[in-house]
């Protein structure tokens, strides 16, 4: 296949499920990543195929939309971005050298600590980049020491790069900006290890997600802004960073401004976009400690914002699914059936039947002597009794093959060019 755009990627995915004798008809799910390409309402390849199988719904792969999260909110913000360009180079700079590396661990024995290799950093896996950030912040003496004796080598070149380096390490803006991301990448980084796990659950997943959003949001908040603040200060006093109020601000992304204007004290607290706020952020009348706590929120609504707008649509359908997994305590909960069958569009569903049948399963499932693993087992034992539970396995059948899609239909997303969500 030598064209990628919709119509062939398209054609490609549908010529090769039929190709292995897959009943398109079957096909419950698309799972890819949010490239127009891949994701466009009218004319994506996620359309397309909706257009054959109408019942397969899109799904933008979970663990990919995590890392737009975070990727958009950090490098959109300018200060937090030239932190990642700073650690980006400090990693290169201490670790393609051998002779710079080994300076790195002899500073590590002399001060008497574990020696630790500085991680490299990945841009679309972000949880590199908060192992990254966490091994910087617990040897920043021993990369500062470094730089030291870097300074007064005869390369002039290292020597001068060493030198611009040490000067922003040693710059009270940026350690704090590096304690503002560790303490967000930290809070998300869990999250971000569950969505690449095989075995993941995609209820659980969901509780996650919210559980995340709820972490986020309790760290705006002025006593946990007081404590970061705080923190940053003491780590820039030990290390020698000059805490003036004209250093913070030489070391801040300058804005132009002809004159200084003001908004709302009620607004002062939150993140505003308009030119008004700007000017207000970054004028003299602003002090330090104002302006950190400006950029925390900051950091933390975007997070917030981006978190809502990638995965509010689909996350209330996704977290019912637990009433399929045998080990929820709302295992065929009929309020959270009814949401999935509403999803799936599943017309006409008995809603007296369909709470009967999930009260009557709960019980017969509970009495079996092999207890169901997953929801695609409650399916199979379900199944033998059609007439039993005939409006259940309507609600059951599409989000019991997704639930479960990693571990049922590996060797099946190994053909394709990208994952799609089948029932075999």
């Amino acid at each position: 296949m030598r064209k990628v755009d919709a119509e062939s990627l398209a054609d490609f995915i549908y010529n090769e499920i039929k190709g292995i004798g897959l009943d398109w008809s079957k096909c419950v799910g698309q799972c890819y990543d949010g490239a127009s390409v891949m994701s466009g309402h009218f004319s994506g390849v996620q359309a397309r195929l909706r257009e054959k199988a109408p019942q397969a719904v899109y799904t933008h792969c979970h663990s990919h939309r995590l890392n737009l999260v975070i990727g958009d909110c950090m490098q959109k913000i300018r200060r937090i971005s030239s932190v990642f360009s700073v650690l980006q180079t400090v990693y290169s700079f201490v670790s393609n050298s051998n002779t710079r590396y080994q300076l790195f661990v002899e500073a590590q024995k002399t001060a008497n600590v574990p020696v630790l290799t500085l991680e490299r950093t990945v841009v679309t896996r972000w949880s590199y980049w908060y192992r990254s950030v966490a091994k910087i912040l617990v040897r920043y003496d021993c990369i500062l020491a470094v730089l030291s004796v870097v300074q007064e080598s005869s390369d002039r070149e290292a020597a001068a790069e060493a030198t611009g380096l040490k000067n922003q390490l040693e710059s009270f803006p940026f350690i704090f900006s590096l304690h503002v991301i560790h303490e967000v990448l930290a809070v998300i980084n869990p999250l971000s290890e569950q969505l690449q796990a095989a075995d993941l659950v995609i209820s659980e997943a969901c509780t996650l997600i919210s559980a995340t959003k709820n972490e986020l949001r309790k760290m705006r908040d002025d006593e946990y802004f007081r404590v970061l603040y705080g923190k940053s200060k003491e780590m820039a006093i030990n290390v020698g960073a000059d805490l003036s109020e004209t250093s913070a601000l030489s070391s801040a992304i300058p804005v132009k401004s002809k004159r200084v204007q003001k908004i709302s004290g009620r607004l002062r607290d939150y993140l505003t976009t308009t030119t008004i706020g700007k000017h207000n952020i970054d004028s003299e009348s602003t002090t330090t400690e104002d302006k950190m706590r400006r950029e925390f929120y900051e950091v933390l609504d975007r997070v917030l914002n981006e978190f809502e707008e990638r995965f509010s649509v689909q996350l209330p359908v996704l977290e019912a699914t637990r009433c399929l997994n045998p080990k929820s305590k709302d295992f065929m909960d009929s309020d959270l059936l009814l949401v999935i069958a509403t999803y799936f569009d599943q017309a006409g569903i008995d809603t007296m039947q369909l709470k009967c049948q999930a009260l009557i399963a709960r019980a017969f499932v509970s009495q079996l002597p092999q207890k169901p693993a997953n929801a695609l087992d409650v399916f199979e034992r379900l199944g033998g009794l059609k007439e039993a539970y005939s409006e259940l396995l309507k609600v059951v059948r599409d989000p019991s093959t997704l639930s479960v899609l990693r571990n049922a239909c590996t060797g099946i997303l190994r053909k394709l060019i990208n994952g799609i969500f089948l029932q075999e």
